[in-house]
């Protein structure tokens, strides 16, 4: 079965020797989600606008290894480059309004702190790993290949 409703995403350091290893969560969404089994096939971006196909060999409970089949072309990135400055809002809504701004196709996310600005924020790099969890997601669903 080769599975291409989504792109699955794996950091540059994840790919070796034709090779590419996936973290926990992405396992269990080609696994347990899509009901993936050894031999299938799906696509992986390292989010520089590489995107291969990869065949799983194993997997674990914290993790997969799939052997890269092909590689496809570069996808260049945009050549529009679409900057959004937005306000800190809620934390719910800030996360929404981030995924469905990535989904649309902005390149870059520039938070704006304000007098305004949710007291949650204010704290150095809290909610970094979060947004950057959104954008995979966000990047992954809309089949782009640029992190």
């Amino acid at each position: 079965m080769f599975i291409k409703t989504t792109y699955f995403y794996a950091i540059p350091e994840s790919f070796s020797k034709g090779k590419v290893f996936l973290d926990d969560n992405e396992t269990h969404h080609l696994v347990n989600v899509l009901r993936a089994k050894e031999g299938d096939e799906f696509l992986v971006t390292n989010g520089a606008g590489e995107l291969f196909r990869c065949r799983l060999s194993k997997w674990y409970k914290k993790g997969a290894v799939a052997e890269i089949v092909e590689k496809k072309e570069n996808i260049p990135s945009p050549t529009i480059d679409i900057c959004l400055g937005m306000g800190l809002i809620k934390s719910k809504l800030m996360e929404l309004a981030l995924d469905w701004a990535i989904q649309l196709g902005i390149s870059r996310f520039v938070p704006i702190i304000t007098d305004y600005t949710q007291k949650e924020f204010l704290q150095k790099g809290k909610k970094y790993s979060r947004f950057e969890k959104i954008a995979i997601s966000a990047i992954k669903q809309s089949l782009r290949t640029h992190l």
